[in-house]
Order: structure tokens, then sequence, then C-alpha cells
């Protein structure tokens, strides 16, 4: 009966409604925008049942999304305190690799050795395999999401790359063998399995615990102000968003978020506006010294 089921996911929108309501301090308390992802469960097992509902007159009885909290990226002291208290060559490349390309967390599982190329400065040009013996490094750059629809490349941080050959020649000292490029990036300590989003989750948690760096906001509030391992990408969107402003270029701007993994800044850019990885690396070398964590 799809009205009476109606009628049921209606009550139970309201129940999540009347949390939504409740002080922050109240351990029922729900923020708005989890409301959503309470119904998206049951809206899938229905249309895979081939069971509609009237989801137009289920939506418009959600709350209103006006106590999100938007929160903050890292800065670069916060970011220089976590290196510091890192004991792991693994994870200090991923917090310099995230804060100067940008990439989200999922991105770290798919990731292989093949994966990561660095990017020469040869004469006046830029190139990925050079000719001329005194080319030298300026920056790496990343394929993100391998093999799927979301596939692009990312640039980051010359530090991020020479970091990366440390975490290399570590790892090549206890296997006894480079890593090959179709071996997964980074792995889980003490195991030989590719990392993933709950492992980097946990080792940032501890981390932000021991640097002492990660406070809560106002009295109440559930939320931290700067979250666990985006606020690396924000950290990044900042800089870069920072850097567009004092370019005063819309090119810029579009390459910005072409850098970011997202289409463009309209829908049109990633269909007519396609610029190939060594075009990119001009403008993000000069937005590449705030990116650098590393003073000198």
């Amino acid at each position: 009966d799809p009205q009476h089921a109606t009628q049921i996911v209606l009550a139970y929108v309201r129940l999540l409604k009347n949390r939504t309501s409740l002080e922050p301090t109240n351990p029922d308390y729900l923020n708005p925008s989890s409301v959503p992802n309470k119904i998206k469960p049951i809206k899938k097992l229905l249309d895979m049942s081939d069971i509609g509902l009237a989801w137009k007159r289920i939506y418009s009885t959600y709350p209103e999304e006006d106590n999100t909290h938007r929160g903050r990226g890292y800065t670069r002291d916060e970011i220089r305190i976590l290196l510091q208290d890192s004991d792991s060559t693994a994870t200090q490349f991923f917090i310099l690799g995230s804060c100067s390309g940008g990439m989200r967390m999922g991105a770290w599982e798919a990731m292989k050795w093949s994966s990561v190329f660095p990017i020469y400065q040869q004469n006046n040009d830029y190139v990925i395999e050079p000719t001329d013996d005194n080319a030298t490094i300026v920056c790496a750059a990343m394929i993100v999401y391998p093999g799927t629809a979301e596939e692009y490349v990312a640039l980051i941080s010359k530090e991020a790359w020479n970091k990366l050959q440390e975490y290399k020649r570590e790892r090549t000292a206890i296997t006894g063998m480079p890593p090959q490029d179709s071996e997964p990036l980074l792995l889980k300590k003490h195991y030989n399995e590719p990392i993933t989003s709950c492992t980097i989750r946990n080792r940032m948690i501890k981390l932000v615990r021991q640097s002492g760096i990660r406070s809560k906001l106002k009295d109440g509030k559930k939320r931290y102000d700067v979250p666990m391992t985006h606020g690396f990408r924000r950290f990044w969107d900042k800089v870069m968003m920072e850097q567009s402003r004092k370019s005063d270029k819309l090119s810029v701007l579009v390459k910005k978020e072409s850098l970011f993994g997202h289409s463009g800044i309209v829908n049109t850019d990633k269909n007519y506006y396609w610029t190939y990885v060594l075009y990119l690396v001009s403008d993000y070398l000069v937005a590449m010294p705030e990116l650098t964590i590393d003073d000198t």
C-alpha cells in the first residue's frame, strides 16, 4: 500500500525532524544534514522493488540545513606540528600529498606506484620524460581514481615528492627490493596490504590527539573546527582560491577546479576545456610555495 507506506515514512521524518530541534548537547540530537541519509536506504529498497512513493512530498518535510557547521581547513602551522609529531614516513607523505594535492581521502586506497610520477623543467618547458641531464624536478603528478570514470590528474609539491622518495628508500630497505609499479603506494603498518580510508582515519585520530592541536568548538558542539582528514583538502582549496583571486584570470580558476577533481566552474568546462597536465604546472608552481609546509 504506497499511501500507507508514505504515511509511515512521513512519520519517521517527523521523528527525525524533532531530534534536529534538540539542543546539540542532547545525546539524541541529530544534525539536519543527516536526515536525508536516513531515508536513502528506504528509498533504495523500494526503488529496487518497483514500489513508488510520493517522494517530493516526503522531501518537502525535511528540516532546513541552517545549523550545519562549515568548519575550516588546517593552517600551515598546524600541519607543521602534525609532521613533527608523526614518526611514520608514510603518514608524513600522506599529509604532504593531501595538503599540496587536495585529494579526497578515498583516493589513496587505489593509488599505486605507477600513479605518481615527477614533472621536470627542461629549459623553458615542462616535461614528464626529460632528454636533458640538466632537467630538474619541479613538482609531481598523481593519477587519482585510476581506471574509473572519476579519474583525473592532481599535482603535488616537490616537498611531497621528496618525502615519497624517502618512504621508498625505507620500504626498499625492509623488503630488499624497490616497489613495483603495480604495487599499492601505501600499505597498512606491519601488513602487506593496501591502506584503507579507515586506516588513514585511525592514524590521523591518533596523531591529532598526540599533537594537541585539535580543540573542540564552542561548548555544546559535537563537531570539531577542522575535519580530521578533509581539513587538508580545505587547506589546498583556500590557497588555490587565493591564488585565483590574485591572478584575476578565469582560466586560472578553471584550472584550479580541474586539479581539484571537479568538472569546472560551469557544466560545459569538462566538455570544452580539457587542459593537459603539463599546461597546469605553471599556475600550480606559482601557488606551490604556499602549499609547501617546510619554510626552508
